[in-house]
């Protein structure tokens, strides 16, 4: 049997902390050996800033699931290469960790006409700019789309070439969602609220059709 991890007592704290909202999926020694197994080998999570990218990606996947955790509670700041280039975690963590949340913006990207899909890529980037300013996703502005957008779009292009305009897509379809929810105060562009609205009358004059496969889809 290897020996146990030892940790500090601000670790200690810290996993307790993530063994706390990750009751729902089960505490066995597995689940929580990632966020051990950080403490171990990274440190505190300012330790984890100062690593490459490269080595921040190259983490086993639990460690990774816990630093998507650290991200998604607003204990650690990511750069935008981390989230251009690091396997999709974030979106999934953040849905568990703020599931009425979730719910909602879910429910009013399909009510205004996006799709399942749409609506969960939507989801995915606003918890990357949340994660860019190290706050919590409803606490993102539109002041932070906006740089998030610039910062993500140019760190896509460099880490996964082809995906930009679909990063692009994401946070203005995402701004359309949050507006209407009511987290942010500025409406996208013009032309991106109009195919919303119209979008959502559209789906108002099909009695649920949409509110169906949205719930479907969660």
């Amino acid at each position: 049997m290897p020996p146990a991890l030892v940790l500090s007592a601000d670790q200690q704290a810290l996993v307790a902390a993530y063994a706390r909202t990750v009751a729902g999926l089960g505490t066995g020694p597995e689940r929580l050996w990632g966020a051990k197994a950080f403490c171990a080998r990274v440190g505190q999570p300012d330790d984890w800033i100062r690593l490459t990218v490269a080595e921040q990606c190259a983490l086993p996947q639990r460690v990774r699931t816990f630093v998507a955790w650290l991200l998604v509670t607003g204990r650690l700041r990511a750069s935008a290469d981390y989230l251009a280039a690091a396997p999709h975690l974030i979106g999934r963590v953040a849905a568990h960790q703020h599931p009425a949340l979730h719910a909602t913006f879910t429910q009013t990207a399909c009510t205004l006409g996006f799709t399942p899909e749409s609506a969960r890529r939507q989801w995915a980037a606003v918890v990357r700019v949340a994660a860019l300013h190290q706050v919590t996703p409803d606490q993102a502005t539109a002041e932070m789309l906006q740089v998030g957008r610039a910062e993500l779009e140019a760190a896509v292009a460099r880490h996964r070439p082809g995906r930009a305009q679909e990063a692009t897509k994401a946070l203005h379809g995402a701004q359309a969602t949050l507006f209407h929810l009511g987290v942010v105060d500025t409406a996208p562009a013009k032309g991106a609220r109009s195919a919303a609205v119209a979008r959502s009358a559209r789906r108002h004059r099909h009695a649920g059709g949409g509110r169906g496969a949205c719930l479907a889809h969660r």
